[in-house]
């Protein structure tokens, strides 16, 4: 990111905190500065996550050992230009991730209660997660 403020101040750009309408100016001619992001659609464990490369999602828990590469189901490809690629269902390519780390998620407390008959009833529950980072939307 400094390599990016860096080149923008030296080609004369006014407003670069506001990525995506930054006028540059460059030997007179302003350039409309955007930075193109692919997002993908995927579906792991019956449920569907939008993201793009190098997010961090929370899953299911996913058969896999960390630090793992697996290859995930990829239903939809677009990016903020408005190219779409969708699949019926699936594209025929994959959206690669790496496994980060297992864990648990919060704890749920589940409290059974009918009145007058002192029936009280406490159990928790704790999902299984697992942590991945998206490596490359093919």
């Amino acid at each position: 990111m400094p390599i990016l403020i860096k080149l923008l101040s030296h080609v004369g750009c006014f407003n670069y905190k506001s990525w995506g309408n930054s006028h540059c100016f460059l030997g007179g001619f302003p350039i409309y500065l955007y930075l193109m992001t692919k997002f993908a659609v995927v579906k792991t464990g019956g449920k569907q996550y939008v993201a793009k490369e190098s997010d961090f999602l929370v899953v299911d828990l996913l058969d896999a050992k960390e630090k793992d590469t697996i290859d995930l189901d990829t239903l939809a490809v677009f990016d903020d230009k408005g190219n779409i690629e969708l699949g019926a269902p699936f594209l025929a390519s994959k959206t690669t991730v790496t496994v980060i780390e297992h864990m648990k998620g919060e704890k749920l407390r589940i409290a059974k209660f009918k009145a007058k008959v002192r029936y009280r009833r406490v159990t928790g529950f704790r999902s299984r997660l697992t942590k991945i980072q998206i490596v490359k939307i093919n």
